[in-house]
């Protein structure tokens, strides 16, 4: 049963895995390896090159994943088909959300690798290359499933508005900024204090931003839980 529920996601996903694959090569592979070559002697930190167009690539696909996964099954109307299985309808919605996620952080893990195996080529990239300078990047792609069960949550969401199932989406990704800001404002409030005063930088605190991720992602899971068991699919 599980097998033939992984086939029947995939295939149903195929396309917007497709388009994925470009847009994420293109816009988060190409175009910062493009830019990275015109930097010549310059030092590549790990900036905005790279990780901007990874979020908001990963975030059109964690959004465009949870949405065809369940509003997909409202408009083809096969949510009785899918639930009309011997298992509680939560371990089905459960196996639908692994499989997205799964979907989600390979795809955006195979464009950073496939960028950061360029950067760290001999020879690629002309400026040194640091593998700590990709931290920024591996802290998004922790951070994404918000996005994603944001989706999940808005699409089993049925109100009387059907727009307000972007609501969900909407708060998600708030919650992603509200999870990261206040950990990099403080630390670099800490730095600056720290320069003018001769004193230690900032121990890192880049830990706290999946935790805070993963106690957001806890209550998202918590209110599709709920819906599941009183809205009627």
């Amino acid at each position: 049963m599980w097998k033939a529920m992984l086939r029947k996601e995939l295939r149903e996903l195929l396309p917007i895995i497709g388009l994925s694959a470009v847009a994420l090569g293109w816009a988060a592979v190409w175009q910062p390896i493009r830019h990275v070559c015109q930097l010549y002697e310059h030092l590549w930190t790990g900036g905005d090159v790279f990780v901007l167009p990874l979020a908001y690539c990963g975030a059109l696909l964690a959004a465009a994943l949870g949405l065809r996964q369940t509003v997909g099954e409202d408009v083809h109307g096969t949510w009785l088909f899918v639930l009309h299985r011997p298992v509680p309808r939560m371990r089905i919605i459960a196996a639908k959300a692994a499989i997205g996620l799964m979907v989600l952080q390979a795809m955006t893990l195979a464009a950073m690798l496939a960028f950061f195996s360029w950067l760290a080529w001999p020879g690629a990239n002309p400026a040194p290359f640091v593998w700590s300078y990709t931290g920024p990047a591996w802290l998004l792609w922790l951070v994404l499933p918000l996005v994603y069960a944001g989706a999940l949550l808005g699409g089993l969401w049925r109100p009387s508005f059907h727009g307000s199932r972007l609501l969900p989406i909407a708060g998600a990704a708030l919650s992603a900024l509200a999870v990261a800001g206040p950990v990099v404002l403080f630390s670099q409030i800490w730095d600056a204090a720290a320069r003018a005063n001769g004193g230690e930088p900032c121990p890192s605190l880049a830990w706290l931003i999946p935790l805070q991720a993963a106690v957001v992602v806890a209550w998202l899971a918590a209110a599709v839980r709920h819906v599941v068991a009183t809205r009627e699919l």
